[in-house]
């Protein structure tokens, strides 16, 4: 299933409204409005919101990571980055689970970033073409989304969403059709149930590219919206036998500035499956356990503490220095959290070196308030997410790593009555050790440090007053991750 927000501005005010789509074994991701942009699965065609009713084969997987905007009267929101995982467990059966980040437009404010509502889908095909006379394949796609985002800061809806769909689909030897559609129910004030429906028509032009168009319907998911509908068009490049590029982008056709003035998504997809064929043997350096090769996908998941260092400045000024007794008052405040969540990455192993990229996405917990100059300053970070380059040293079952690259947050704070709540990017440095427990699995250990530079708040009340806080944190990071069998590009 997917995840979709829709973004709406009404009497100056941001509504924000999920929208949810159904999923599949290489499908689902995060996308927006009547474009619920979303991969399809291994053997469909390009990223739409329209879904196809193939599982996979048994012991088929994806993992992808996407991200996606929307934007409607003067207004984008997306997700970035998302992490999506499918699997099919048996014949004729698929699960699909999606974890958004999300950020959403503020008034006069920068946008809000955080963990978006979870999404969970089981694809259960009924029909299959040509077995047994079936003209198609059919399948139903139940799926449920939980509250997991901050309704709060329009993040989630704060409220159990459902869709019950039925897709079908008739290949053509290079040409593929599917559509169909399904009933949302849409809990909450001012929302009503909707219906959605969509077609896309795709055809294999070489091996490695597939391209398609979409043409989708919803009705209004609230008493005083409106009925939508829009076309994609998008392409699923295969760059090896295990990754691909999926893109898509449109806009909408009915009501489309209200809508879906334009729309994107663009994802990176890992596969793999137990009928894929093994990577070709190559010459290597020989090394006493088969992990310590290194080299290839994986993904994992994590937990950690984290310790805050915030310098905080608040000052009072004005024209007439009549406040001059008052000089800027400094203090190092501290507080500690917890958190976690998943991470992937690949490793490519030359020689004795090995050199790889990691993306991770976490929750956190909360700061506590502290007392400083009148002012309550509260700092709090409820996510985070890191993109970073490592360079490691294998040794046996170790890998003993550096790591360097960019750090996200959500933080909040708040001094003279004013609030700050935005996302802030600062860099990252670490190192720590990988241990290879057999072929796939291995645990971790790392020490990160990361800084954030300034962050400056004016009182909204006084405008003698103001704060500025340097954030810096130190964390210690445990985590578990499955090395896949596949290579990266160059290796394989």
């Amino acid at each position: 299933m997917i995840v979709n927000t829709l973004a709406k501005t009404d009497n100056a005010e941001i509504e924000v409204r999920r929208r949810r789509r159904s999923g599949g074994l290489a499908g689902l991701t995060a996308a927006f409005l009547a474009l619920l942009l979303r991969p399809p699965p291994a053997s469909a065609g390009p990223p739409f919101s329209t879904d196809d009713p193939d599982p996979g084969k048994p012991g088929d997987w994806e993992l992808i990571t996407f991200g996606a905007n929307n934007r409607a009267l003067h207004v984008s929101s997306g997700a970035t980055p998302g992490v999506e995982f499918n699997f099919s467990p048996f014949t004729g059966t698929s699960i699909a689970v999606v974890a958004p980040m999300v950020y959403q437009p503020q008034k006069d404010a920068p946008n809000d970033w955080g963990t978006g509502d979870v999404d969970i889908s089981w694809k259960q095909e009924l029909f299959k073409q040509d077995e047994n006379g079936s003209p198609l394949t059919i399948s139903i796609v139940p799926a449920i989304e939980p509250p997991t985002g901050d309704s709060k800061r329009n993040l989630g809806t704060g409220y159990v969403h459902a869709f019950f769909p039925v897709w079908a689909q008739r290949e053509f030897g290079d040409w593929t059709l599917y559509g169909g559609g399904g009933y949302w129910i849409n809990p909450g004030p001012g929302n009503k149930n909707y219906w959605f429906a969509g077609a896309v028509l795709q055809r294999k032009i070489t091996d490695d590219l597939s391209v398609g168009v979409e043409l989708n319907h919803e009705s209004a998911d609230a008493p005083d919206d409106r009925d939508s509908s829009a076309f994609n068009v998008g392409a699923t490049y295969k760059i090896t036998e295990h990754l691909k590029i999926y893109a898509s982008a449109g806009r909408g056709i009915q009501n489309a500035e209200q809508t879906n003035k334009y729309s994107w998504y663009l994802g990176l997809s890992a596969t793999g499956g137990e009928e894929k064929a093994s990577p070709k043997p190559k010459e290597k350096v020989e090394v006493s356990h088969p992990f310590s090769e290194w080299s290839g996908f994986y993904v994992g998941a994590g937990a950690g503490l984290a310790r805050w260092h915030v310098r905080e400045t608040n000052t009072l000024s004005d024209e007439t220095d009549a406040l001059s007794d008052f000089p800027p008052i400094s203090a190092t405040l501290y507080g500690t959290r917890i958190f976690g969540g998943p991470f992937s990455g690949v490793n490519w192993r030359f020689g004795q070196i090995v050199f790889g990229v990691e993306t991770e996405v976490a929750a956190d917990g909360d700061l506590s308030a502290r007392q400083r100059f009148g002012a309550t300053l509260a700092p709090r970070v409820d996510a985070q997410a890191w993109g970073r380059g490592r360079i490691g040293l294998p040794v046996d079952r170790f890998l003993f790593f550096g790591s360097g690259g960019a750090v996200g947050q959500n933080f909040f704070a708040s001094a003279f009555g004013t609030s700050f709540d935005a996302a802030h990017v600062g860099w990252t440095v670490g190192g720590g050790v990988d241990y290879a427990l057999d072929a796939h699995w291995a645990a971790r250990i790392e020490f990160r440090h990361a800084e954030f530079g300034g962050i400056q708040l004016d009182s909204g009340h006084d405008d003698r007053a103001s704060a500025r806080w340097r954030p810096r944190q130190n964390s210690l990071h445990f985590g578990a991750l499955y090395r896949f069998d596949f290579l990266p590009p160059g290796l394989d």
